[in-house]
């Protein structure tokens, strides 16, 4: 039987890294605020997904292709809310964490 060396393998699929890690955002009440976080597929081609907490904060774009390690994107995330909330926007695949803090300002 061939050996299993003998085909080249896929490419590596790579992994996701996320800047910064948290997001400090503040608006006056009823406005939205909005903020960016960077994520860059490291090592190889990346399928992400991005997941919100809840339907105050929207993220966009919320899945997409990283088509090659060093690829990167810039994430919008933008929240509406008449109180002041912390939340964790999650990117898969990795889990990483975004903390999103939200204050109403004065």
């Amino acid at each position: 039987s061939p050996s299993p060396s003998s085909s080249s393998p896929p490419p590596t699929p790579g992994t996701l890294q996320v800047t910064p890690k948290g997001l400090t955002l503040s608006a006056v009440k009823g406005k939205p605020a909005s903020g960016t976080f960077i994520v860059t597929a490291v090592g190889g081609p990346v399928n992400y997904v991005i997941t919100s907490p809840n339907g105050k904060v929207a993220v966009s774009p919320s899945s997409g292709l990283l088509p090659a390690a060093g690829s990167w994107v810039t994430v919008t995330v933008t929240v509406q809310s008449n109180v002041a909330f912390s939340a964790r926007v999650v990117i898969s695949p990795g889990n990483l964490v975004v903390t999103v803090r939200f204050s109403i300002k004065a």
